[in-house]
């Protein structure tokens, strides 16, 4: 059999009850490492690549930035326009923060006490002088 161009032997197998695929491929490794001679190397195909790939994983700042460039795109589709999705874009933290903010947890706002504090005492203000 060959893979890459390489003579091969191909080793089918699954994690026992009770482990993850993680753990089994780890446990292949060690044992291959461990019994056959430094010449020799090994490589993943089908769903163990795909895994392997996956496990290396993409930045979440790269995933973040393309998200945001797809939606900038799809609003200046939806306005037809290049200027109005930027002040959506940057109004919608905002907003977020104020949905935290009305929730009324500490948990969620240990962050923003200074604005909350500002807030709630003008609204608190605002409210005694209606």
């Amino acid at each position: 059999m060959r893979f890459n161009e390489y003579r091969s032997a191909q080793i089918n197998g699954s994690a026992a009850p009770g482990y993850s695929a993680d753990q089994a491929t780890a446990a292949l490794e060690e044992v291959f490492k461990q019994t056959m001679p430094r010449e020799m190397g090994f490589d993943y195909s089908g769903m163990s690549y795909q895994e392997q790939k996956a496990r290396e994983g993409v930045p979440a700042s790269v995933i973040f930035g393309l998200s945001l460039l797809f939606v900038f795109l799809i609003l200046a589709a939806l306005y037809e326009s290049w200027s109005l999705p930027f002040s959506v874009l940057l109004s919608t933290p905002w907003r977020s923060l104020e949905l935290l903010e009305s929730c009324g947890c500490d948990a969620c706002c240990s962050v923003f006490s200074c604005r909350l504090t500002w807030s709630r005492s003008r609204t608190t203000s605002t409210r005694k002088s209606a």
